[in-house]
This record gives structure tokens, sequence and C-alpha cells, in this order.
């Protein structure tokens, strides 16, 4: 009996080493900067050490709803001499005529090397960071990367605020690069309907589905007779949905010849704002049906109107 204990316990520390997470953001080791090959992929350039996102419809009294969106990412590079391995693009909803607000505040960046046993750190500072408009519906945050050399390692961080909730980014699973780690959570409330699909084929480690609550202080105005109008604040209790899905040691996707769009390859986790329905109110359908997705085509300026 204690021999069969024994065996179970020991296979089951052989496998949770084999999925455990090896790498962590913000803590660069000198064994990692030693690092010369990819264990998934020799052949690989660089490889994606870890990635994780984090989006929540959360509550402000000033805004009301907004999208949270908080990203970090840590790439080993192999083979620095590969054009734009260190150049970061960052797109987000952002329509020029809408009158939203986006903001993408935060942004942290580090280039590590290791020089005579020393690990040195290189920040990414403003000169680095570019944002445009990138075409009438979305904008471009590009990022130059302080200091790559071979065997380096690049982090970075940022955190997106949206008015425009009910378009939430694709959260790419697999890049042109393996990655050891990817991890994303996404958390809203229970009266907005989200349909979220894990597409190309990547199947999760994990996929946790949890209920959750937040508390949030509603301001009311009201008509207070001759005192005039008048504000109180109340208290709400939201149900909140979450999701957590982690992936490990994805290999890289492959650019076919003739591809139209090379971010359509690989798999990713889509998500589509489709009602929603508040306590004792009707339901807001938000999913376009073929009939209004045709007449919005016609009617666009870089579709129909051309």
């Amino acid at each position: 009996m204690n021999i069969k204990l024994c065996l179970f316990v020991i296979t089951a520390l052989i496998f949770s080493n084999l999925s455990a997470q090896k790498f962590k953001y913000g803590k660069v080791t000198a064994d990692l900067l030693k690092l010369t090959k990819c264990e998934i992929d020799s052949q690989a350039h660089a490889m994606v050490t870890y990635k994780s996102g984090k989006s929540e419809v959360l509550y402000f009294e000033s805004d009301g709803f907004n999208l949270v969106h908080n990203f970090k990412k840590q790439i080993k590079i192999f083979n620095n001499d590969v054009k734009g391995i260190g150049d970061i693009e960052i797109f987000f909803y952002s329509p020029k005529s809408g009158s939203g607000k986006v903001k993408l505040r935060a942004f942290k960046g580090k280039t590590y090397n290791l020089t005579d046993g020393k690990i040195i750190e290189t920040k990414v500072n403003d000169d680095n960071i570019f944002e445009t408009q990138f075409n009438n519906y979305t904008k471009r945050v590009t990022v130059a990367m302080p200091n790559l050399q071979n065997n380096c390692v690049f982090e970075y961080e940022y955190e997106l605020i949206s008015d425009y909730y009910s378009n939430i980014n694709d959260w790419e699973i697999q890049e042109i690069f393996p990655v050891l780690y990817n991890e994303f959570n996404i958390q809203t409330p229970e009266y907005y309907k989200y349909q979220i699909n894990i597409v190309g084929g990547v199947v999760p480690l994990k996929d946790n589905q949890n209920k959750s609550g937040r508390t949030i202080n509603y301001k009311v105005t009201y008509d207070n007779g001759l005192a005039g109008r008048k504000s109180e604040y109340e208290t709400f209790n939201i149900p909140y949905d979450e999701r957590t899905v982690i992936f490990e040691n994805i290999l890289p996707y492959k650019i076919e010849p003739f591809c139209a769009n090379p971010n359509d390859v690989g798999g990713k986790i889509s998500h589509q704002l489709v009602s929603i329905q508040w306590p004792n109110k009707p339901v807001k359908i938000i999913t376009t049906n073929y009939e209004s997705f045709n007449k919005e085509l016609l009617e666009s300026v870089s579709f129909g109107k051309k």
C-alpha cells in the first residue's frame, strides 16, 4: 500500500513539473538570459516565456461601465538580427467619429542583458512610444524596445481603459514564436451576455469558470419637490461571470503563401457582446443580424460608399 502511494506521489510530481509555469513576469534570472534555444522549438528566433491578460467590465461613478484591460508579456530573444523582432504594436478600438474615450496608460517596459555576469536593465522611455490613428476605427501604439542583443529578454505591460465595453479585443493564443505560458482572465457583469469562443484548435490546459460579485455605489438624482432636485448614493451588489483560460507550450503558427491576413491564422479567444438585461428591464439585443450588417456595409465610407 505504501509503495503504491509513493508511486502515485512521484507520478503526480512529475506531471506537475511538466506543466508548471517555468518563468514569471518581472523575475528575469541569469539562467533565463543564458538560454540559447527554445526547448519546444529549437529553430525559434525567440520565444514568449510569459503572457497574461485580464479584461474587466467595471463601474466608475464618473463614466459608468468601462472596459479595463491589463496586459503583461515577457519575450526571450535568441537571434536579434531578425527584422522587427523587438518592435511592439498595440491595436485598440477607437473610432474617429465616436464620442467614447479610450486611454492607454501605465505603459512600462524593460530590456534585460547579461554583461560580465551582471543583469543590466534598460527601461523604455517616452521617446520610444508612438500613437497614431491606424484607420477609421482603430488606433495603433508602436514601441521600439531599447538595447536589444542576442539572448536578451524584454518585457512590457500596460493598462487600457475604454468606453467601448462591447468591443473586447481578440486574445491571441498562438504567435509567430512559441509561447510557453499564456493566461487570459475575463470578468463581466452577469447582465452582460458575451459569446466567448476559443478558435484555432488549441486546447487549454485549464479552463475555469466561476461566479463572483462586486459592490458599486450608484448616484441617483430625483425631484424633491420644493427643495429641488436631490442626489443620493445607493449600493448595488452585481453578480459577475469570471473565466480563466491557461495554455502552455504552444507551438507557433505558420503563415501560408497567399495568406491575406496573418492575424486570422493563429488560435485566439474571441468575444462578442450578445445582449444586456438588467433586473426587471427588457432585453437589449446587441448582436447584429445579417440584414443590419449588410446595411451597415453598404453605408460604410470604407466599403459601400467608396
